[in-house]
């Protein structure tokens, strides 16, 4: 069973003993990290989960907080020093279970830490999809070249394999060998783009798998930290069902041995009365 909760609207704020067990998270959300010149937070939307363990928080613990908040957008998560400014020196990330020890041990007295939510900028799939047809359009224009070069090589070729006397070069060969070398300056244009767009395109599809698998490895931990919660209750039902077991087995115990009380003492009531009797 899950120790945290929500605190809700108009609810006061818990006061913890010194070296409690349990902190509360200050959840930041909706906003993001501007300098107007100092560094604040655009938002002012905030979420308290009170009772936190300190021994089993983590950051699958933060995934199901997070889940509460229903944040639909990628996002990236930090937390602040106590005591300090927001600035760029007190803001940490809060990525991996070494993060969330190094916020633990820096807890303040009040056990109250606080944490920021900030958007991740996503490449979208239309901006995508333009960019590869363009892409795919200049590749077919840019083969299409390619294939008539190739042709042209193989006719010349050709001709000096059947052994063709070479041509005098007369100055309408001069203005065609000059056309030539325009397109041919032209198609390494066209190469040199295509190469350009080729390799944004490449940055935009590493940027977007790496946004994918962020969020896979935050889903993935959020079915972990179910399965394990699912063990754990598991256990705990077995625990339960042993000792429920344990007492029904100590109460039948106890029924049985004060049975054998009444048979006794019902055994030395007639020894008695049988005694009496014989007296008389």
């Amino acid at each position: 069973m899950v120790g945290w909760r929500r605190r809700k609207q108009g609810e006061k704020r818990p006061t913890y003993v010194h070296g409690s067990s349990n902190f509360t998270c200050v959840i930041h959300y909706g906003g993001d990290f501007v300098m107007s010149p100092r560094m604040k937070y655009t938002s002012k939307r905030v979420a308290n989960f009170d009772f936190v363990d300190v021994d089993t928080f983590s950051t699958f613990t933060l995934c199901e907080m997070v889940e509460k908040l229903i944040v639909d957008a990628p996002f990236a998560v930090y937390w602040r020093v106590p005591n300090a400014a927001l600035s760029t020196a007190s803001v940490k990330p809060l990525k991996t279970d070494h993060d969330c020890i190094a916020m633990m041990n820096s807890l303040p007295d009040n056990r109250h830490i606080h944490i920021y939510m900030k958007p991740v900028r996503v490449v979208a799939d239309e901006e995508v999809n333009e960019d590869l047809e363009d892409f795919n359009k200049e590749e077919e224009i840019y083969e299409e070249d390619h294939d008539d070069e190739e042709k042209v090589n193989e006719d010349e070729i050709h001709g000096a394999a059947t052994g063709q006397e070479e041509a005098y070069v007369n100055e309408e060969e001069a203005e065609v060998y000059e056309d030539e070398e325009i397109h041919i300056d032209a198609n390494e244009e066209d190469v040199a783009a295509t190469a350009t767009k080729k390799k944004k395109m490449m940055i935009l599809l590493h940027q977007k798998k790496n946004v994918i698998l962020l969020l896979l490895k935050r889903k993935l931990m959020m079915l972990k930290k179910k399965l394990m919660l699912l063990l754990l209750k598991k256990k705990k039902v077995i625990l339960l069902l042993k000792k429920q077991l344990m007492l029904l087995k100590k109460k039948k115990t106890l029924k049985l041995q004060k049975n054998l009380m009444l048979v006794i003492m019902n055994m030395i009531g007639q020894e008695m009365k049988s005694a009496e009797k014989r007296m008389e």
